[in-house]
């Protein structure tokens, strides 16, 4: 997928905002251009993988995940502090890996703690929000062609 592989090139190191609207806009994306007649081999979803440091009240989080762009989630664009959300509940609900103890706990902290502060700082400022719409305008969402009959 070009768009995030212009990302990647550039290994820019983006703020958590504005990763969190490209992914929720990346996955609506691939989302709408995977069922689109007009695009062929477009894929599912695209695995991305990501990284995420924060430092929350002196004590240093590091989140190593991976999002499938294009899969959404439960009807709802995947933006990172989404997945991030929904995964992490999940494990500490269904435990499908059988996690050790300190490993669950590391997933208890993630809801309590990192999902929380993520979700604080979701919004763009002015200057990111100039950097997403060229984004968008750059990687825009093609739409079908009418069909007439």
């Amino acid at each position: 997928m070009q768009d995030q592989r212009s990302i990647q090139k550039k290994g820019n190191r983006i703020s958590f905002a504005l990763a969190n609207a490209i992914v929720g806009y990346l996955d609506e994306k691939q989302h709408i251009e995977r069922v689109n007649p007009d695009l062929d081999h477009i894929g599912w979803y695209k695995k991305t993988n990501f990284i995420i440091r924060a430092v929350i009240g002196g004590d240093e989080f590091a989140y190593d995940g991976r999002i499938d762009i294009g899969d959404g989630l439960a009807g709802n664009a995947a933006t990172l502090v989404n997945h991030i959300k929904a995964y992490n509940e999940y494990v500490l609900e269904k435990n499908p890996y059988h996690f050790s103890e300190k490993q669950i706990e590391a997933f208890r902290r993630n809801v309590e703690i990192l999902v929380p502060f993520l979700e604080q700082h979701t919004e763009l400022t002015a200057e990111e929000q100039k950097i997403f719409e060229q984004f968008k305008a750059d990687y825009p969402i093609p739409r079908a062609r009418a069909i007439h009959r």
